[in-house]
């Protein structure tokens, strides 16, 4: 556990460290690990792959 990148966020605030500001710090962590992989040059968005809204027929 102490080498994940969540814990290291809460290493800070061990003495205060509770069930709200833990979920306060694993929300944040969650947006920001959703930003960086947004940004990241690798990631698609759905919209690039499929531009019109459009039914697919199921054969």
């Amino acid at each position: 556990i102490p080498k994940t990148p969540l814990w290291k966020r809460c290493v800070q605030y061990t003495d205060i460290l509770g069930k709200r500001l833990l979920k306060k710090i694993r929300l944040q962590y969650l947006q920001d690990n959703l930003e960086q992989r947004r940004t990241a040059r690798s990631s698609n968005l759905l919209s690039l792959c499929r531009p019109t809204i459009s039914l697919d027929p199921i054969l």
